[in-house]
């Protein structure tokens, strides 16, 4: 666990999918989430995308929590981690407009 704040990052597990699945209805939280998909994800292939980030050192995914009530608040994605030339892509999204603008990402 990273903590850092208002926030702490907790490594993606199979139980935080119903809440990527809720957030992923939004179309724009797709579009910013990853080009990993075009529409909303169906849980089944949410399921698919979790299974192909174990053991995959090119991706790591991590869930942004609220530190007070440890409510899940995004998500941060690392990807095509180059780990010799230490460098790679992120990608940051908080998945509720509300919470948005108060300094988690």
């Amino acid at each position: 666990m990273l903590k850092k704040g208002k926030i702490f990052l907790t490594p993606i597990e199979r139980h935080n999918l119903v809440s990527i699945h809720q957030w992923l209805k939004n179309l724009e939280n797709v579009l910013y989430f990853s080009d990993t998909f075009i529409c909303p994800p169906s849980l089944d292939e949410l399921e698919i995308w979790y299974n192909s980030l174990i053991n995959n050192n090119k991706n790591k995914v991590f869930i942004i929590n609220h530190s007070e009530n440890r409510v899940p608040l995004g998500m941060v994605e690392l990807s095509k981690i180059d780990w010799k030339n230490k460098n790679a892509y992120i990608g940051i999204i908080i998945a509720n407009e509300k919470d948005r603008r108060k300094g988690y990402a």
